[in-house]
């Protein structure tokens, strides 16, 4: 096999992975970067030239030939929809014909701007099959194509970032007991994932991230957006409990900023958890999982450890 590339295009970030399959069917991590899309990352606009553009300066930078390379391509969760279904377990061909009538049901588009697919993810108690759809639309599709083909590259893959990150999970972890959740803090989107014995996968996307820390800040500070974001990722963390206030006023503001958006991430997951539990027959979580950019502020996993009482560490994929 040849090298391929991976491509996670999230909100704020676009992180790019060139790896080398090996004889042995390994793989080898060659190269890999992290860029900032920055505030246009942000804005709910066309992003096939701002894509583009990054992705042109990584391939550059790490001196990456990408005529002909395969791209597998990971869209954020804000645009991929995600919906779970329980269907009778029944033939495969009637299966496919069941969830397609399900996807007319509850995809908020028309099937013909969207590619669509499913997987089944286990059965339930009652012997009904568990499966996650997922739809994106065919716009999405041909910029992520736009963006490749005018590089060099040809689209393989297409995933949403959930199911990746259930998948990386299941690869590195899948021998685990009892009920892991999965905390995926992005820039503009933040995803609680379960996972159990069996193959038993639910989640549920918040539609809110990290970048509310840096607009919150930015609007108390009064400082812009790029030096607001800065300032965050330099010297911001989340304020827990018997730790000292700090005495700059500008990083006093981020770290109550940051503190009070994690409490609000904090609820809504722990509404989900209730959900899960009441609505979907799912176990309470033994462990949590902390994964994503916004994750990645000091004292997020000591934050959540205090909150749900639960030991956290971060996900290594």
């Amino acid at each position: 096999m040849k090298p391929f590339l991976a491509i996670d295009c999230g909100a704020a970030n676009l992180k790019v992975a060139l790896f080398e399959p090996q004889p042995n069917g390994a793989l080898v991590l060659a190269r890999y970067e992290v860029a900032s899309l920055g505030q246009r990352g942000m804005e709910e606009v066309e992003r096939t030239e701002l894509l583009k553009e990054v992705l042109q300066d990584v391939l550059d930078r790490n001196e990456i030939r990408a005529k002909g390379l395969d791209a597998n391509v990971c869209t954020p969760s804000y645009q991929c929809f995600t919906k779970f279904l329980n269907t009778p377990a029944v033939d495969g061909a009637k299966v496919g014909q069941i969830i397609q009538y399900e996807a007319q049901q509850n995809v908020p588009f028309p099937l013909d701007e969207v590619e669509w697919g499913y997987q089944i993810m286990g059965t339930t108690d009652d012997g009904d099959l568990d499966v996650m759809l997922m739809a994106l639309k065919l716009e999405i599709i041909d910029s992520l194509s736009t963006v490749c083909n005018d590089l060099g590259l040809k689209l393989a893959i297409v995933d949403g970032s959930a199911a990746a990150l259930r998948n990386s999970f299941m690869h590195n972890y899948g021998e685990l007991e009892g009920c892991s959740l999965l905390l995926d803090v992005g820039a503009k989107t933040s995803n609680a994932l379960f996972v159990e014995e069996g193959g038993k996968f639910f989640m549920r996307s918040i539609n809110f991230g990290a970048n509310a820390i840096t607009q919150e800040f930015s609007r108390e500070s009064g400082l812009d957006w790029a030096a607001a974001e800065e300032y965050k990722r330099a010297y911001g963390y989340v304020h827990v409990t018997n730790t000292a206030e700090p005495t700059d006023p500008y990083q006093a503001i981020v770290v109550k900023t940051a503190r009070n958006v994690m409490t609000r991430l904090h609820q809504q997951v722990a509404q989900t958890i209730q959900y899960y539990r009441a609505q979907q027959g799912g176990s309470a979580p033994v462990r949590l999982f902390l994964a994503g950019g916004g994750a990645s502020m000091l004292y997020t996993a000591e934050f959540f450890q205090e909150k749900l009482n639960l030991p956290v560490e971060f996900l290594n994929p």
